[in-house]
């Protein structure tokens, strides 16, 4: 899946610059999901994994990082799956959120966040501040095309 990161570090200003760019992988969802929830319930979100990209951002001044994911899945079913459990996640993670049957977000200590799901895709974006989650939110196509 290809994500074009320039154009984030652009969109984001002076002092963004690209620290990763990578594939997460199924194990790594699981393993992700399972510092916060139980173990069964992050194998059964990561099974049904196409394949994904993700980007993280830094900016050392500001001492501020961002994280995008996107993932493709098998089927919509596992797309949402791994949407429900991750709103499971989330709450662990940050507290109450929002949620719609294809968004939630969440501020947070740990910042702004957003999941959502589409078809067979699904979104994950951790940034500082609400305005900057919006930003690349805007900025970022989804859901994409897949290849």
């Amino acid at each position: 899946i290809k994500l074009e990161t320039r154009d984030l570090v652009t969109l984001l200003g002076e002092g963004w610059s690209e620290i990763e760019h990578n594939v997460l992988g199924e194990w790594y969802t699981r393993l992700t999901l399972e510092e916060y929830i139980d173990e069964d319930l992050s194998k059964t979100a990561a099974e049904g994994w196409g394949g994904d990209t993700y980007v993280a951002l830094y900016h050392d001044e500001r001492q501020q990082a961002i994280f995008v994911l996107m993932t493709l899945w098998d089927r919509a079913r596992d797309a949402e799956e791994f949407y429900l459990t991750f709103r499971t996640y989330g709450q662990a993670r940050f507290g109450e959120g929002t949620s719609s049957n294809i968004t939630t977000t969440w501020d947070s200590d740990e910042g702004s966040v957003l999941i959502e799901r589409w078809g067979n895709q699904t979104l994950w974006i951790l940034a500082p501040e609400n305005e900057v989650l919006e930003t690349l939110r805007q900025a970022i196509e989804f859901p994409f095309t897949t290849p």
